[in-house]
């Protein structure tokens, strides 16, 4: 405290002027109105002072002229100084506080009361609440209290619970962790109602049986139920579990605070000295919490800087939401006032609330003197001199206390409203989220009906999946399987190399004295001997490798005489699985292949054979169709299940499903590919078709296309043949275009020497493009009736058998929930239950603006 004032002098002597309390507005301030003061020992100008409480507990500290004296004989109403406004606001919050919804709001507004060792801190609350706490030498106060008031017309009531939020551990570190303690796991149990009295003479033995129970953790607390209990020395010295006191009774303030270990520095057992950092540290977790206002208790007689409690608040920068309570007044010497005078108008040790003064009972008046005339004894204290000649008698009486409290609160509670209705909103909208995901329980119906309806839903679903109404990615997935299975045909058709066997590309030698500037020149293929027509392995292979001009599937016209892709390379290009053949391969086959003795007739056996060969890879097509076509079902179903039934993840009833599921998609598959196979066989058994137009006109189509590409291949290779003999004229582009329909030129190459192979690949090409398609539509047709369509007709039917939907018992192990998600389930509702009840009392509360 500051030393300006000057050494202590009597109150007749006192000259000190008048002084006005400064601004102290801080973000956890609320400002009080304090006019100008003489000095102890005299009267105000212009009158007396006032103490009353304005309307709905808005404290103005202000002098009139017309007030009484601060001895008023009417004893303050607890009730009064609290406004309606106020008793709502408070009486929400502690039904907020009550529901236990600490995870979405962890700390509500309260007020904590702190001081130090015996400086009247306990003497405070029970003069706010008009009860009586345990009392007695040394530390009385070993775990906190947790004390809410409220107003009610009916009978004093105090229901007591314990509310064991740690567990005693010995070996538990906290760490760097502030809000955690040295020996102290966090349990958070369940409240444990302790006592419910009427009785306001047995409270003091009541929470001292309910304290017992708390030091003692290893014992049952039922045990310190009975008012006969005997015990000796407890386990522990402090815990940090707390004591819930609820009163209920007319003439009650609506309130909420706790009342806190008082501070000490030093502990009398050396082997006890953690609990001085035990007890500093659990104070300064209620005083660090933005949501607590802080009462702070020091006796008169003692200077604030000495005071530990008044540490922690100023460590914790809390200074700004802190009263200062000075009790014991009676053992202020008069040299002492001007410091409690600097005090009292804010110039030493501003607190956001000032310093008030209060007289209560000594401890041996505790028991005999009633709550009503120790507040008439107090009032006739600060009704004598040197408090009487003030204008501070505002500062003065636990009424007045009681009133700062109430308007306090209730500032404080109208500024965290909104947030704490934000964090009720997000929480509840999660917790909806969340129980969105479990399957509701509707009354009255049975099991049987819950799976009906489930599996009557996943049905339709089902059906309109495959059917593709309304979800057509599923059809789309399908059908381009079916376009892939084409695409592989179409892929898989013979190779047929149409050019001259034996006619390759010879390099130019770099050194040749023929060079010319003829760019052109360089690029020229030249003859060289024919290969055997014998091959020992001819098993449709591409013959050694050739640099010919590559023909595509559409047969069209090259552009360019440089065609530098050979055959080897467009079909890697190209991925094809198709068969590569050569002229002089084909002309093996007919020639050896062939019984007749006549030359250059065609077998029709042999023709056979090669479009067998042809075809021999179409069951690998097949069966690889059936596979993607599985694996697409199983995705999509799967799926499916999950999208329409998300309540039931959890239960037997949706395993069973799908379960069901794919065992009837197997089932359906399993019978498609043995008739898809069958299919198969009968193609690769024996080339048929009684269509014998289209056969006709797909031969005769096939003849044009392969007659054109092998006259262009011949015109190709005589150029290439002029041009390696350095020919004057070679023509390209357009003009090499011209010559493949120029009859002349078609007259000058003469008879085609492979015209026979070339006609008789026109009827297996021919099939191959009718057996394709023909295929294509017919596993298409089956696979749509036998396993679409089947899972439609078939799947209600599998379900209803499978789910056994006529057993109560067993449907009721279908929708069961597995232990663990069902305490979820439950653990949802309450919260949802209990953040309803929230809401409710937030929108019930009148505009606080």
């Amino acid at each position: 405290m500051s030393d300006r004032s000057g050494p202590s002098t009597s109150a007749d002597d006192a000259t000190l002027d008048y002084r006005t309390t400064p601004s102290q507005n801080t973000s956890h301030e609320y400002p009080v109105r304090v006019g100008s003061a003489p000095m102890f020992g005299q009267e105000p100008e212009g009158g007396t002072s006032s103490h009353r409480a304005p309307h709905h507990g808005d404290v103005e500290m202000s002098s009139t002229e017309d007030s009484g004296s601060a001895a008023d004989t009417s004893i303050p109403d607890a009730m009064a100084a609290v406004g309606g406004k106020a008793r709502s606001l408070i009486q929400v919050v502690q039904r907020l506080e009550s529901l236990g919804i600490n995870a979405t709001i962890p700390s509500f507004p309260k007020f904590a009361v702190v001081g130090d060792q015996s400086h009247g801190k306990s003497s405070i609350v029970e003069a706010i609440c008009d009860i009586q706490l345990p009392r007695g030498q040394g530390t009385v106060t070993r775990c906190p209290f947790q004390i809410t008031t409220s107003g009610s017309p009916l009978p004093w009531t105090c229901r007591i619970f314990l509310q064991p939020k740690y567990r005693y551990s010995p070996t538990f570190k906290a760490g760097r962790d502030k809000t955690k303690y040295d020996r102290w796991d966090e349990f958070n149990g369940e409240p444990f109602h302790f006592a419910t009295i009427h009785d306001k003479q047995s409270l003091e033995e009541t929470l001292k049986r309910a304290q017992l129970a708390l030091l003692n953790p290893r014992t049952d607390p039922a045990h310190f139920q009975s008012a006969r209990i005997s015990w000796g020395k407890n386990e522990l010295a402090f815990s940090p579990n707390l004591i819930h006191i609820q009163i209920d009774g007319p003439d009650l303030p609506e309130l909420s605070f706790f009342d806190l270990p008082g501070a000490i520095n030093v502990h009398r057992d050396p082997n006890e000295q953690h609990l001085v950092a035990f007890i500093q540290k659990l104070l300064q977790n209620y005083i660090r919490d933005e949501q607590a206002l802080v009462l702070l208790a020091l006796s008169a007689d003692q200077d604030p800087e000495t005071s530990t409690a008044f540490r922690f608040i100023k460590e914790c920068a809390a200074e700004g939401r802190t009263m200062g309570v000075l009790t014991k007044p009676d053992l202020i010497t008069k040299g002492r006032m001007p410091k409690i005078y600097d005090l009292l108008y804010g110039e030493d040790f501003q607190l956001g609330s000032g310093w008030f003064v209060t007289k209560q009972l000594s401890s041996e008046e505790v028991d005999s003197v009633s709550y009503a005339e120790a507040r008439v004894r107090e009032q006739d204290f600060f009704s004598r001199q040197p408090w009487a000649s003030t204008v501070l008698g505002e500062r003065f009486g636990i009424a007045n206390v009681q009133a700062t409290i109430s308007r306090r609160l209730e500032l404080h509670i109208i500024a965290t409203l909104p947030e704490i209705s934000n964090r009720v909103q997000d929480r509840l909208a999660t917790v909806n989220k969340h129980l969105e995901q479990f399957p509701e329980r509707p009354d009255g119906l049975s099991a049987c009906h819950i799976v009906m309806d489930e599996a009557h839903t996943v049905t339709t679903t089902i059906t309109m999946l495959v059917r593709g109404e309304g979800q057509t990615q599923f059809r789309a997935e399908y059908r381009g399987l079916l376009r892939e299975l084409r695409i592989q045909l179409e892929r898989g058709k013979p190779q047929i190399s149409l050019g001259t066997p034996g006619c390759v590309k010879k390099a130019i030698s770099l050194d040749t004295d023929d060079e010319t500037d003829d760019p052109k020149a360089g690029n020229s293929r030249l003859s060289s001997e024919t290969p055997s027509k014998k091959r020992k392995n001819n098993h449709f292979q591409t013959p050694t490798q050739r640099d010919r001009v590559n023909i595509d599937d559409s047969f069209e016209t090259p552009t360019s005489r440089n065609r530098s892709k050979t055959v080897s390379e467009d079909h890697d290009a190209a991925s094809s699985s198709g068969i590569p053949l050569a002229l002089d391969e084909v002309k093996d086959l007919f020639d050896f292949g062939s019984t007749y003795c006549l030359p250059d007739q065609i077998d029709p056996r042999v023709t056979d054979s090669l479009i067998k060969q042809f075809l021999k890879d179409w069951r690998r097509l097949v069966e690889e169709l059936l596979v993607r076509v599985y694996r697409l079902l199983a995705v999509k179903l799967q799926a499916c299940i999950y999208e329409v039934l998300p309540a039931r993840r959890s239960t037997q009833l949706l395993r069973d499903i799908s379960s069901i599921l794919e065992g009837l998609v197997k089932d359906l598959l399993t019978q498609q590919k043995e008739r898809v196979t069958y299919l198969v066989d009968c193609e690769l058994h024996k080339p048929i078709t009684y269509n014998n137009k289209l056969l006709a006109t797909e031969t005769a189509a096939q003849k044009d296309r392969l007659t054109q590409s092998r006259h262009i291949e011949r015109v190709n290779e005589y150029y290439d043949t002029l041009e390696s003999k350095r020919a004057a004229r070679i023509p390209f582009g357009e003009e090499r275009k011209k010559k493949f329909e120029d009859q002349t030129l078609r007259s000058q190459l003469g008879p085609d020497c492979y015209s026979r192979e070339v006609i008789a690949l026109a009827t297996p090409l021919a099939y191959y493009e009718i057996a394709s398609s023909r295929l294509l539509d017919t596993i298409a047709s089956h696979l749509e009736f036998g396993l679409m369509y089947g899972l439609e007709t078939k799947l209600r039917d599998a379900l209803r058998t499978g789910l056994k939907v006529t057993e109560e018992q067993h449907c009721l192990e279908l929708l069961a929930e597995d232990p663990e998600r069902e305490n979820l389930r439950l653990r949802l509702t309450a919260e949802k239950e209990k953040l309803t009840m929230a809401m409710k009392d937030l929108e019930g509360l009148p505009n606080m603006q």
